[in-house]
């Protein structure tokens, strides 16, 4: 399966402009094409206003959904200064706000 190409589709990328989401990427095992059967895929995003715990799960859910895998969906203003990094070493953009 091509993530990037699911994420890109129609569907999903109406999800991120109505859900206000600034930029999406992938990275980690995906990204680097390492990923086993039992992998999740992580996702990195960025919205341009706070969500509440509730829209982040809606947003996760679906994801999981139209990916049919496990997602580990992480804000950026979230990520520890020390995994930056490693994250943006391998990270791929999805989408980002025209």
């Amino acid at each position: 399966m091509n993530v990037v190409s699911v994420l890109q589709q129609p569907s999903a990328k109406n999800l991120y402009k109505n859900q206000g989401v600034n930029y999406l990427g992938l990275f980690g095992s995906y990204a680097r094409g390492e990923a086993k059967t039992d992998s999740d895929i992580d996702l990195l995003i960025d919205f341009d206003q706070t969500k509440s715990l509730f829209e982040l799960a809606d947003i996760s859910l679906f994801l999981k959904s139209l990916l049919g895998q496990k997602v580990d969906l992480v804000d950026r203003d979230s990520i520890k200064k020390a995994l930056k990094p490693y994250i943006e070493q391998d990270l791929i953009t999805v989408y980002e706000k025209e």
